[in-house]
């Protein structure tokens, strides 16, 4: 039989990580503390009440994170006021969206203005009823009344889109001060100093010594920080410096260690294949050599992740919406599996598809989420998630079948007012013709 804690270098049992975060140190990468200041000040404030709470005495920085939090820490806090590149950010809201969706509004106006110019000059061109081309007036003033109301509507919709863009600025202005008051104010730097066990950086010849060491690992490619081999000088070995820190906090303290880590990188730890911002496992060699020089176990989790987890094992209460801080970001937690399973409970309940699911065996399992792992919630989700799949391209393809129907009825339809046309064409040529050869010159009256 495969030795269990050989096994566990790549997925904890759901007893192991429980005990883990009953009892482990959590340690976090300056990466993502620095994420922190993307989360709600007042969602902060609730994280602090676990720093306090389930978490008092088990944080902890080591000497080189703390370095990476500070240096980086001025530059992260500025950053979303600034023109970042980024397809929507403070800057992009008030210089280009706001900018363009009144540019749009005037193109609006002057499109209006346009229709009653063209509109006018037909009305002037076709009022002569004694002459070709005629229309009757009544078809100018109906249009006329309706496209003045439509200008009217558009103005008072210019009304709301000026309170809709002063409230955007307010917001703005409001964020921007608070960013600014965080320079002098910084909450979360209060509650490093308060909440956070701070450890001891190493001497600049310790680092010496710890950098030749590194170097050799890193030709072999040996995990941590192989992958900033190309920056200059000895930040090139911050990582490692960080993970020699952390062996030596458990090997003194005698202590499992909980990574919690948005630095991810292939030289820390293994992605899920479906979603490169979500932690799998950390790499079995780190895991191995800190059991190897320990005794203990080391876990990693992104910051997206760490939420769901504290919730599932510490009772906390934290909001995991704050957390999410990648678009792609998809959590295979309790709380997305029932936002797929009633998707698909949904589904089945418009029309009886096809499905290999029955309802009733869905709703029990539902009923007992709270009792599977983490893993096996992944493997049901998949399944659900597949399952939803196949019942959407179920209901695309029935309703394509419906609008195809609906649209050889409609053709129908437009084939039989043609006819009817057609017919009142000749009809009407008829009468012209009829005309033609019995019109005598001399029956007119001048």
């Amino acid at each position: 039989m495969i030795d269990k804690k050989i096994s566990e270098l790549f997925e904890l049992s759901d007893n192991s990580e429980r005990q883990m975060w009953e009892n482990a140190v959590i340690v976090f990468d300056s990466s993502a503390l620095l994420n922190f200041y993307d989360i709600p000040k007042d969602s902060r404030k609730e994280i602090y009440k676990t720093f306090r709470g389930s978490l008092k005495d088990r944080l902890m920085l080591t000497g080189h994170i703390q370095f990476e939090y500070l240096k980086n820490r001025k530059k992260t806090i500025s950053e979303p006021l600034k023109n970042n590149g980024k397809d929507i950010s403070y800057y992009s809201i008030e210089k280009h969206y706001l900018m363009n969706i009144n540019k749009e509004y005037k193109s609006i106006n002057s499109s209006i203005s346009e229709i009653k110019k063209l509109m006018n000059e037909v009305n002037s061109a076709t009022k002569k009823s004694d002459r070709h081309p005629h229309l009757p007036e009544d078809i100018f003033s109906s249009f006329k009344i309706d496209l003045d109301k439509f200008s009217q509507d558009i103005n008072q919709f210019d009304e709301h889109r000026l309170k809709f863009e002063t409230k955007i600025k307010e917001h703005i202005k409001s964020i921007r001060n608070e960013i600014t008051d965080l320079e002098s104010k910084d909450d979360v730097l209060d509650a490093i100093n308060t909440y956070f066990i701070l450890g001891v950086d190493h001497e600049y010849s310790e680092k010496l010594k710890l950098a030749n060491e590194a170097s050799k690992r890193y030709l072999n490619s040996i995990p941590p920080g192989y992958l900033d081999n190309n920056k200059d000088g000895l930040q090139k070995y911050g990582d490692f410096y960080i993970w020699d820190q952390i062996i030596d906090y458990a090997l003194k303290n005698r202590k499992s260690v909980i990574f919690i880590c948005d630095d991810l990188k292939d030289d820390w730890c293994v992605q899920e294949k479906n979603n490169r911002n979500r932690i799998s496992y950390p790499r079995p060699e780190l895991s191995k050599e800190f059991f190897e020089k320990t005794g203990y176990r080391f876990w990693m989790y992104s910051l997206s992740q760490w939420p769901f987890y504290s919730n599932k094992y510490l009772n906390t209460e934290l909001n995991v919406d704050n957390f999410t801080f990648q678009p792609e970001y998809i959590d295979t937690s309790i709380v997305n599996t029932i936002d797929v399973a009633k998707k698909y409970l949904n589904l089945l309940n418009e029309k009886d598809y096809n499905h290999n699911i029955p309802p009733s065996i869905l709703n029990l399992v539902l009923k007992n989420l709270e009792h599977f792992s983490f893993s096996t919630l992944r493997k049901i989700q998949t399944n659900l998630t597949s399952q939803l799949n196949l019942l959407e391209k179920d209901k695309r393809l029935l309703q394509a079948k419906k609008d195809f129907e609906e649209n050889i009825a409609d053709r129908e339809k437009i084939q039989e007012n043609l006819n009817e046309l057609d017919m009142d064409i000749m009809e009407t040529y008829e009468n012209i013709t009829y005309l033609q050869s019995h019109l005598e010159f001399d029956d007119l009256p001048f």
